[in-house]
């Protein structure tokens, strides 16, 4: 453990800028961001298991993934999404930027028996995955509420536009009377 989190320092998905611990810039606290995904199942039915693999070959460091909480769960659901040659470049990709940025984690004894046991103890598991499914659903519905008030903004400027069309070209049509009752032209 203390090496796979030793060779990384964010999530091992390219796009994702997650560090695999959260800092807190106050109390220099570390909180766990992070889960040891398997790039071919630790058991049958599970995602990518491939049962020519050793229980050797399964456990050892080519075989695991540091990816943040989020997408260790999402690429452990959508295993056809997420195939074991692409996760073996994302690892290489991992270990690349390590030997070119040299920044990593360097884990305590406990830091890293947490890190084990919320990624691999089939109890943890369950209660972590409540938690990411409970916040994965928060965050899908943030995100839907961000969705729905940029096009209610949209409408409602659309609306506004055409109200003020609607006034001018009513404005424009309609005459104008001077102070004596004569008729001047239309309202500009």
């Amino acid at each position: 453990m203390k090496q796979l989190y030793g060779t990384a320092f964010r999530c091992g998905k390219p796009d994702c800028q997650r560090p695999l611990f959260r800092l807190d810039n106050e109390t220099g606290d570390r909180t766990l961001n992070s889960r040891v995904a398997h790039i071919h199942a630790r058991r049958e039915g599970g995602p990518r298991w491939n049962p020519g693999m050793s229980d050797e070959a399964n456990r050892s460091g080519e075989n695991l993934l540091l990816l943040c909480i989020e997408h260790s769960y999402e690429v452990d659901d959508n295993a056809a999404r997420f195939p074991p040659e692409m996760l073996r470049e994302w690892k290489a990709a991992q270990l690349a930027e390590h030997d070119q940025i040299q920044r990593s984690w360097h884990l305590s004894n406990d830091e890293a028996a947490e890190a084990s046991a919320l990624s691999f103890d089939p109890h943890q598991l369950s209660i972590a995955t409540a938690s990411a499914t409970t916040v994965t659903a928060a965050a899908r519905a943030v995100g839907k509420m961000v969705s729905v008030g940029r096009q209610r903004r949209r409408l409602a400027h659309q609306a506004a536009q055409a109200w003020q069309a609607l006034r001018l070209r009513t404005n424009m049509t309609m005459p104008v009377f001077d102070l004596n009752g004569d008729r001047r032209g239309s309202v500009r």
